[in-house]
């Protein structure tokens, strides 16, 4: 006879870049609690970074390996199941600007994983996985109406937590043979056959390029805090974007732009880097003119190099005799391309920062 458990649903939330044994626990405890557990992994519809370096399908198949490994699951094409228990993964995106868009998009995956496991939504009880480390764990107060359980801490090897960021650090500093305790099996064969490819070398310099420049700032008296500016210029429902050069984003589409000079506006700036970076030649004073609205984005995690803040200015141009006005990259631009801005959506992967 099997055991009822007190759930019908048990929602983890994390980035898992990679998953690790502090991971594989929380998802065993889950599993203690129900059989049916949503994992829910952040930052999907970002581009590789050295802070997110793996795609949603290596992550999911990272934690689905290391599930079957450690026989909390059945395979999917096993001819005898032994236990009930059912793993939904599915894709969360970031909003750095609209709390409410991210907590709906969690609802409508809980709302999506019950349909699927025909339980009835009104009647279920659903209980919120993870611990409450320091402010970025806010999230797990976002959801009153279901059950939070904490995991009681972290798995720690001797004294040291197993920390994913250490992980990567390692991973990038030619170390991987130290995480090879902390992760699964599976996902440290992973690894190795990962800092191999094109890709983690990409990641690579990037990170590299990071520590030498924070390290650059640290003389400073305070906390470096640097401005910039943008140029969203659209013409013709498309909008202009240059494909990045070097570190960091090397090879990412991302709007023109850059740091402000001290003998200009943060407009100034703006217009100076679009015509930069897209040879644009359109006059300054015409971009000027056709400025119709600016805004300031500013979330602390926006960058990697650091504290980091823009105006992004929206520079709308009609459309000329001879079409679209002619772009070329050049500066620290490899390519300068309009875009559909249909097509923006469905470019999170390739888009540089925010």
């Amino acid at each position: 006879m099997s055991i009822q458990k007190p759930y019908d649903l048990i929602v983890n939330i994390g980035r898992y870049e990679p998953p690790h044994l502090g991971h594989i626990r929380n998802f065993k405890n889950s599993f203690e609690l129900s059989d049916t557990v949503l994992i829910l992994i952040g930052s999907s519809d970002s581009a590789r970074t050295s802070k997110n370096p793996f795609t949603f399908k290596e992550r999911r198949d990272m934690i689905f390996n290391s599930l079957l490994e450690d026989g909390i699951i059945d395979h999917p094409f096993a001819k005898q199941s032994t236990n009930k228990n059912r793993v939904f993964f599915v894709p969360l995106n970031d909003y750095l600007y609209d709390e409410n868009k991210w907590v709906i998009s969690v609802q409508k995956s809980v709302t999506n994983t019950l349909a699927c496991s025909f339980i009835k939504e009104s009647e279920a009880k659903i209980a919120i996985l993870g611990h409450e480390k320091d402010s970025s764990s806010y999230y797990l107060k976002s959801f009153p109406a279901w059950d939070y359980k904490d995991t009681g801490g972290y798995v720690t090897i001797g004294n040291r937590i197993v920390d994913a960021t250490d992980i990567r650090t390692l991973m990038f500093e030619d170390k991987l043979d130290f995480v090879q305790g902390v992760v699964p099996k599976s996902t440290y064969e992973f690894l190795s056959k990962f800092i191999k490819t094109d890709e983690f070398k990409n990641l690579q310099d990037e990170y590299n390029f990071i520590k030498k420049y924070k390290k650059s700032w640290e003389v400073a008296p305070y906390p470096a805090t640097f401005m910039c500016a943008d140029a969203v210029c659209i013409q013709g429902g498309h909008v202009a974007l240059v494909k990045r050069k070097s570190a960091p984003g090397k090879g990412l589409w991302a709007i023109p732009g850059g740091y402000v000079n001290q003998n200009e506006t943060i407009q100034e700036a703006a217009i100076r880097e679009l015509r930069e970076e897209t040879r644009i030649k359109v006059p300054p004073a015409i971009l000027k003119s056709n400025i119709t609205y600016k805004e300031v984005f500013d979330h602390p995690s926006r960058s990697l190099r650091g504290r980091t803040i823009t105006v992004a200015y929206l520079i709308e141009l009609p459309v000329g005799s001879n079409g679209l006005d002619k772009l070329k990259g050049a500066d620290d631009a490899e390519k300068a391309k309009w875009i559909p801005i249909s097509k923006i959506g469905s470019m999170g992967p390739e888009l540089f920062e925010d």
